[in-house]
């Protein structure tokens, strides 16, 4: 498994408490409509892996979230090229003015394993509850 320092982007799984239990953050795709995801987005030069990930989430979804523990990494091919991805198990703290036009949905567990679209970002969200 990739360590967040081989990793060229960087996400979240962001867990919000709810009289009804935990819910998680996905988002829609912005290239794909079709596809809901977890937020993430490449890490900037200079830029820790943890920072980046804290980032991406403000801006693809509009949450200010605190890391919590590391989850591991997912490793897809963008345009040919490999990209790994760290992901953090966040919990949110409050929400913030959207930098993206993204739709979001905060879901249980079931319903957001049943909605996304990638089995390593399930696998992610699963990790996450545990």
């Amino acid at each position: 498994m990739s360590t967040p320092s081989d990793c060229t982007h960087a996400g979240g799984v962001v867990v919000r408490s709810s009289p009804q239990g935990p819910r998680f953050l996905i988002v829609r795709s912005l290239k794909h409509a079709e596809h809901w995801v977890l937020p993430k987005g490449h890490i900037e030069p200079g830029e820790t892996p943890e920072v980046a990930a804290v980032r991406e989430v403000r801006e693809e979804a509009g949450v200010e979230a605190r890391l919590e523990r590391f989850l591991g990494a997912s490793e897809y091919l963008l345009r040919g090229e490999l990209c790994r991805t760290a992901f953090w198990r966040m919990r949110w703290l409050t929400d913030v003015p959207q930098e993206e036009s993204r739709e979001l949905a905060w879901l249980p567990l079931d319903e957001a394993l049943a909605r996304l679209s990638f089995a390593d970002a399930r696998d992610l969200v699963a990790r996450a509850a545990e």
